[in-house]
Parts: structure tokens; sequence; C-alpha cells
């Protein structure tokens, strides 16, 4: 069977998690042995064309999935037009094309002129309509890339979440972090407690109910191909850990994280909610399980006029470690903020630090390990 080159789309310094799960899922959703190459930005990987479309039900990670339609030289803007009129675009254009041009020491560099002059022989064999499709084309020494979106709307728009909470992270973001925060222990996972004590509007928390279930409650585009589409894998509504638990002080916050609870099938799921101050003295939580801490504490103007960032920190985590007695812990956190040792409770030993940007925001997710005798 011939094999398609599919690119997936990620935050920088996130390839290497989005190529794990890729190849977490290619024995369930395609044969053979998984055929990867990370890039920045992103991961490509090569297989069948109606297999690489299925990964848009499966992977939380990437932010959109294209297809690889063409590659070929493009000196000039007329070997550009005859190499793009001659792709056959009628399999896969139902709407007008959005093309985003990048170049990189190419002699065709202008992005608007060449995006735009992309657009309109492109148009010609498209099926009209008014939503819009994204191409992208990459020219790098006068080689030039066509991809096609088979994704549609973003791929954090999971199609269940109805109400957001202030300070949101992406559903893509989060499943990232989760998948950081898991690392090699999945074994653990079925007798592991998962809190959010700092909940919002529950991001990370929805995307721990079903991090390994297939996404039908919304469409993607290459259900509008002209293509062979197979039909989507059944996938396990198991819960992923054995409990879960969210806090929050904020009432509208969680508000919002009821409303959401109430427009997804929850079946089976053990969940906690309440209201609860992190800053407050709090009983200690008792429960057989071990506990794990995932959280996106607030900061800057968030927390007033009257307290810092390493002041609330210190609290917090004082209390969190009172209460819990946490064995693993993943903090996102403002990229200026410094961890220091005497923020952090003396137990919780550093594992890892991820640096990224979103949005233009600098951003740390930094996980910690409980220090045990035994190990």
């Amino acid at each position: 069977m011939s094999q398609t080159t599919f690119w997936a789309t990620c935050l920088p310094n996130f390839e290497e998690y989005l190529e794990a799960e890729i190849k977490r899922y290619w024995p369930q959703l395609s044969s053979g042995e998984a055929k990867t190459r990370i890039k920045k930005g992103g991961v490509e990987f090569d297989l069948p064309q109606e297999d690489g479309f299925l990964f848009n039900h499966f992977l939380k990670i990437p932010s959109r999935i294209y297809i690889r339609l063409a590659k070929f030289k493009a000196k000039n803007e007329s070997q550009l037009k005859k190499e793009l009129s001659e792709i056959n675009w009628s399999p896969y254009l139902f709407a007008k094309p959005s093309v985003q041009m990048s170049s990189n020491r190419s002699r065709l560099y202008h992005k608007q002129k060449i995006g735009e002059l992309a657009e309109r022989v492109i148009k010609k064999h498209s099926r009209g309509g008014v939503q819009k499709q994204n191409i992208l084309l990459r020219l790098n020494n006068d080689i030039a890339e066509v991809s096609l979106d088979t994704s549609g709307q973003l791929l954090h728009k999971r199609g269940y979440k109805t109400h957001i909470g202030r300070a949101p992270i992406r559903e893509t973001t989060a499943a990232t972090l989760l998948f950081s925060l898991i690392n090699d222990k999945f074994p653990e996972l079925k007798k592991t407690t998962l809190i959010d004590p700092m909940a919002g509007s529950g991001t990370f928390l929805f995307e721990a109910f079903r991090l390994f279930e297939a996404i039908e409650s919304r469409n993607f585009d290459y259900q509008k191909f002209n293509t062979a589409i197979k039909s989507v894998p059944t996938s396990p509504s198991n819960p992923v850990f054995q409990k879960y638990i969210a806090s929050d002080n904020n009432p509208v916050s969680l508000n919002a994280l009821q409303k959401n609870l109430l427009a997804k099938e929850l079946g089976g799921i053990d969940l906690e909610v309440h209201q609860s101050d992190v800053l407050a003295d709090s009983k200690p939580y008792f429960d057989k399980c071990c506990t794990w801490i995932i959280s996106n504490p607030p900061h800057g103007k968030r927390l007033g006029k009257n307290l810092s960032n390493n002041a609330f920190l210190k609290k917090a985590l004082k209390n969190i470690e009172k209460t819990y007695s946490p064995q693993r812990i993943g903090l996102l956190l403002d990229g200026e903020t410094l961890v220091s040792k005497d923020i952090v409770p003396t137990l919780w030993v550093p594992e890892e630090r991820i640096d990224f940007s979103s949005g233009g925001r600098k951003n740390s997710f930094c996980i910690f390990e409980r220090f045990s005798k035994e190990t």
C-alpha cells in the first residue's frame, strides 16, 4: 500500500512527546514500523492515507494534522504555478483555499505576493463554498512542499467543553504536560488519585478523564474529502486514573467546571469537586492509593497587589504538601517565576523542567518527585 506523508504540528519543545504519542497509537491505527521524523514545530510520519486521517481522533498533543500533497522545485513564479496546477486537488478541495506561506533561502520569498498567487491557482480547482481550507506552502532552498489541513478546527477544540474559566490553557498543552508528568509510569495510574487544587474550569482533569479515548464529539475536514475513509476504531472508555479531585476558591470557575461536566459523558469516573482555598489550612487527605498533583497556579494580576508570585507559591505548596502528601507533582508556572528551594517543600525533588511559549507568554512546567528512602 502506498505511503503518504503527514505533518502533525505542535508547540516548539513538545516534538518528542508528540512523536511518542504517534508511536503509541501506531499499532492500533496502522501496520508496520512507525516512520517518524522530528522537525521544529512538529513531527512528520509516513503511512497509508486512510490510516493517517484517523490520527485526528486519537492524538491529543498536535494543533493540526496536514497531509503532504506535493514536493517540487520552484525557482520562479511560472514554475510554481505549473506545479500547483498539476496537483490532483479534486479529492481534497471542497472550499476556498487559505494559503500560509513560508520561505527560507529561496528565490520566491515575498510571503503575501506568493501566497496570493498560490491561492488564485488553487482556487480554480475548488468546489466553492464559504468555508476556508488551510494549505501550507513551505519553500526551503527553492524546494516547495504543499500540505493540506485534514483537521479543520484546531485540535484543542475537542467538542465537549462549553464553558471557559480565567486564564485557561489549551487542551493540547494540558495533554502534553500530562504525558510528561506520566512519563514511563503508565502502570501506576490505576492506583493513583489525580488532584488539581487550582482547577479553574478543569482543563487538566478533562484531558486526564479520557486521555486515550478517541474524539468523536466533533468533525474533521478529512471527512469531507472524496477519498477512502476508514471507520474510527473503538477505544477504551475506562478511567485513566483511579480517582480525580478538583477544587478551586473561585465560584465562577467552579460553575464553569460543573457545566462542562454536564456536557461530557463521565460514566465510571470517580470524581470529587469542591470549593477550597489553597491558601487556607485543610485537613489531611487520606487515601489508600498514591496522590499526584497537576495544576496551573494563578500568578501576577490574578493574585492582587498584596501578594507576590513567590509568596503565593510558598504558602500554596506548603498547604498542598500538608493536605495531600503527593508522590508526584506537576506545576505550570509563569516563565519568569524562579522556583527556589525555600519555596518548594523539602521532600519535593526536582525531576524535569519544560520551557515553552504559548500566545507570547513564556511558561515552565516543573515536575517534582517525592523523596523516598527506598529510592
